[in-house]
């Protein structure tokens, strides 16, 4: 039986891509991100057809948002590929079934393709019924990193390949367009997409091989054979386990499970419409005739970066670190969204010796009074030497109905020294991916680091910056604890050079003496 590298053409100009999307069984998660025809379905539907007869008994799942859109683009797709290497398509369920190829035993077996949306309420648990063995997911800008998560943990199928009898790996595939700073481009790439600077060199450099480490669970319980991990900074394979020994590659002696990291690895491939020899002139032709900004995001790559996550520089692997007590002399700015038809949040910031901007607590809160706000903030920041509060300016409104304002109560209660914050929205957000963004203190101090951190218990301020979209920040939807993150970012932003000195003005005892 001849091979569907040989059997099926391959599109000139994107043959090493595309067979690296077919072929490689490194890694769990692939993705296929690029531009109007760069073969990206094609790869996909022929990855399909391929792992059907590599290995036979595979039960597969084809998947993109909606069923409807799923027959009626990716479906043709495949049936036009390998319909004539299917034997049954069962319409009604929306099961392909593949002939019979013996598998490493010389036993027949067949696989089937199981489709289906995910934007649908019972996708779970069709995925928890089927175990697939590998899981492909066309359109992938169209389902949320949930749905993606749920495929991955729900790999479970073992199948061996038919000519080596070796275990396969079990993957998920997903192509999609380039929508720039969505989850997809942070999960595999990792990097602010550069919008209209993207060119070939920033691809070449920046998109690939992404690795994250994760710590295994007590007792190595989710370590497995062959695993890479990190141990004292070297890379080595598990070869074998034994409780919670861990046996590594090139080392004699077991070591402890609590003492390695895995090493996640995902591979993301880009491709560009020009890099695609086999495809219609015509095509590209057609093309000089639509809107200069759908040929830029299409063919070009050039994406309105002000579009999906408001916070790709966010990084919870680098940004999020553990809780811990800040030091009582440093300088701490607390920024307060008082909630008038929505909560109030409050968000606390410690300006550390090296410039540094610690997010150690948060606070929300409905339906409560000023003086009530006021107290649960004072108990968040109480025993700091030097504090500040900046709030929003709308608390200074004077209320015809009232001897005073919003912000007198505040004072009155404790919280006090109070400014106003500025508001400037454009330029909060530009401070805030300047802090998240990874650079060099210095030439004594090469190594990329941010300047904002967050304690893994501000659970709020996380959740805000990783899920947080353009769309959801202009419309003023869900971003209270934003707002307050704002207005005491702004506070550090305002002391210019000050803000220096008045770091250097604490205690010599750094607090994280690993940075």
């Amino acid at each position: 039986m001849k091979s569907v590298n040989e059997t099926f053409t391959l599109p000139r100009g994107l043959e090493k891509k595309y067979l690296t999307f077919l072929n490689d069984e490194r890694y769990t998660e692939m993705a296929w991100v690029g531009g109007f025809g760069t073969a990206k379905s094609d790869a996909l539907v022929t990855s399909i057809i391929k792992t059907a007869f590599d290995y036979p008994g595979a039960t597969m799942v084809l998947a993109r948002d909606e069923l409807v859109n799923l027959k009626r683009t990716t479906l043709v797709d495949l049936l036009s590929k390998g319909g004539n290497l299917m034997e049954h398509h069962n319409k009604t369920e929306s099961v392909i079934t593949f002939p019979a190829v013996p598998d490493h035993n010389g036993v027949p077996r067949q696989s089937q393709l199981y489709m289906f949306g995910l934007m649908t309420g019972d996708y779970v648990q069709k995925l928890k019924s089927l175990q697939p063995f590998r899981i492909f997911i066309d359109e992938g800008d169209k389902i949320l990193e949930e749905m993606f998560d749920m495929c991955v943990l729900r790999l479970r199928q073992k199948v061996y390949h038919r000519e080596t009898g070796k275990l396969g790996k079990n993957q998920v595939k997903i192509v999609a367009n380039d929508e720039g700073n969505n989850w997809l481009w942070r999960r595999f790439v990792g990097k602010p997409h550069p919008g209209m600077n993207m060119t070939t060199e920033w691809v070449k450099k920046n998109v690939g091989l992404r690795e994250e480490l994760y710590q295994p669970m007590e007792a190595g319980a989710d370590l497995f054979e062959n695993d890479l991990v990190l141990y004292n900074q070297r890379r080595h394979f598990v070869q074998k386990l034994k409780g919670s020994d861990v046996y590594l590659s090139g080392m004699k002696e077991p070591v402890e499970a609590k003492d390695v990291q895995v090493i996640l690895q995902r591979l993301a491939l880009y491709a560009f419409t020009h890099e695609n020899l086999s495809l219609n002139q015509q095509n590209l032709q057609n093309a000089r005739g639509v809107s200069t900004a759908l040929r830029e995001k299409y063919i070009l790559g050039k994406v309105d970066t002000q579009t999906g996550l408001l916070f790709p520089e966010f990084d919870p692997g680098v940004h999020v670190i553990p809780e811990d007590t800040i030091p009582f002399d440093w300088k701490v700015i607390v920024g307060i969204d008082h909630g008038f038809d929505h909560p109030t949040a409050a968000v606390a910031v410690a300006l550390g010796r090296n410039g540094e901007l610690i997010v150690f607590d948060e606070y929300a809160a409905r339906n409560l009074s000023p003086q009530e706000n006021a107290g649960e903030i004072l108990d968040m920041v109480g025993g700091f030497e030097r504090i500040e509060f900046r709030a929003d300016t709308q608390m200074w409104n004077v209320d015809p109905r009232s001897p005073g304002t919003i912000a007198d109560d505040y004072i009155n209660a404790g919280v006090r020294p109070l400014n106003r914050a500025n508001k400037n929205r454009d330029l909060s957000i530009a401070r805030l991916k300047d802090y998240l963004s990874l650079k060099s203190a210095s030439i004594y101090d090469p190594e990329p680091k941010p300047r904002l951190y967050v304690m893994d218990n501000c659970s709020q301020v996380i959740k805000t910056l990783h899920y947080m979209q353009w769309d959801d920040f202009r419309g003023k939807r869900n971003d209270d604890i934003l707002d307050a993150l704002r207005y005491a970012i702004m506070a550090v932003y305002n002391m210019g050079d000050r803000a220096t000195e008045v770091a250097h003005a604490v205690s010599p005892k750094p607090f994280y003496t690993w940075r």
